[in-house]
């Protein structure tokens, strides 16, 4: 999946176009796949603040049905369901980005990582 101006929540508004057209490919945030440092500084901003954190949008809507389990989802959203966790890892890694990239699981020793393994 290609990063685009429009591959992020709305609420979010939009990276500046040097952000999201460079040729690197460091791991991004929240599952976004690769990009360049300063995508990657923006997108935890706004992970960071409980009022902006979302999926996104190409994930379309998460799973209805849940797990009544609290753990680690990882790349930045916080906790929430098994459910939720397992959707978050499989688009992750659809968008080309990694299961549970090594900076997360480094931030959360106790996190599900080896499950999606």
């Amino acid at each position: 999946m290609s990063i685009t101006e429009d591959s992020f929540p709305p609420a979010w508004g939009k990276p500046t176009k040097a952000m999201v057209f460079t040729k690197s490919r460091t791991p991004l945030p929240g599952g976004y796949g690769y990009g360049c440092g300063d995508l990657g500084a923006w997108i935890a901003s706004k992970l960071a603040d409980p009022n902006l954190r979302a999926y996104p949008p190409s994930w379309g809507e998460p799973p209805m049905m849940q797990t009544r389990d609290l753990r680690p989802l990882g790349f930045g959203y916080g906790s929430g369901s098994g459910t939720i966790a397992g959707w978050i890892s499989t688009n992750a890694v659809a968008a080309g980005g990694d299961e549970y990239p090594a900076e997360y699981a480094a931030e959360n020793p106790n996190s599900m990582q080896q499950e999606f393994k």
